[in-house]
């Protein structure tokens, strides 16, 4: 798994929770590089089977929170799968993460902070979660259900704005545009260059926080 995700959090987060509630376990649903497993240790259930859709879906459907203090994401697909079944969830809002609104899902406080990302050893800022607010935000979901419910239910209804056929005309549309501010670029400035970049308008404006992910949907 990989460390970005914190998921190393998650687990210390939980087992601060599980001192006051031996009930409650803690669901990993990840890939295992081609070997299938699923097994529970000490209320931590580990499971990295190749699902189908459905059977993914039915997963999130039955916890009672996602949890995802990713330190940034290409785009958090994950956290929009959750938010489509109705499920609250707890995440960090940076980055791929930041189209779920508060009030739909629970934010941890974070901080930023330089890092190098997997491709290419760019250097970036990647978000550091608050240990304490995730406990804290875990605990509130857990004591205030009804409420997270209703969050969630609103979550769902806003993540229907999401769909593969409106992403693809909306990246049409920028590819469009972009074409054609290309093409009004004289030749002689894209020529010229040296050592420099490329003198086209819109590169200035360019954000390159967007940190890699092996979940990035464009």
């Amino acid at each position: 798994m990989n460390p970005r995700k914190n998921y190393q959090m998650v687990v210390d987060a939980f087992k601060v929770l599980r001192e006051k509630n031996k009930t409650i376990k803690l669901y990993f649903k990840t890939t295992g590089n081609g070997k299938e497993e699923l097994y529970e240790q000490d209320g931590i259930i580990f499971d990295s089977r190749n699902v189908s859709a459905l059977e993914m879906a039915d997963l999130y459907k039955k916890a009672n929170c996602f949890v995802f203090p990713s330190s940034g994401e290409g785009f958090g697909l994950p956290l929009l799968e959750a938010m489509a079944t109705g499920t609250p969830a707890i995440h960090t809002g940076y980055s791929g993460m930041e189209f779920a609104k508060k009030e739909f899902t629970y934010h941890v406080d974070y901080v930023l902070g330089p890092t190098r990302i997997d491709v290419h050893s760019l250097d970036t800022s990647w978000a550091f979660p608050n240990f304490d607010d995730l406990v804290e935000k875990m605990d509130y979901v857990f004591n205030n259900y009804d409420e997270a419910k209703e969050k969630a239910y609103k979550g769902s209804v806003y993540a229907k704005n999401f769909t593969w056929a409106k992403t693809a005309k909306e990246i049409a549309r920028l590819i469009s545009e972009r074409t054609e501010e290309i093409n009004s670029v004289p030749m002689y400035n894209i020529l010229n260059l040296g050592c420099g970049k490329a003198q086209i308008p819109w590169a200035d404006n360019l954000d390159f926080r967007t940190n890699y992910s092996p979940d990035i949907v464009l």
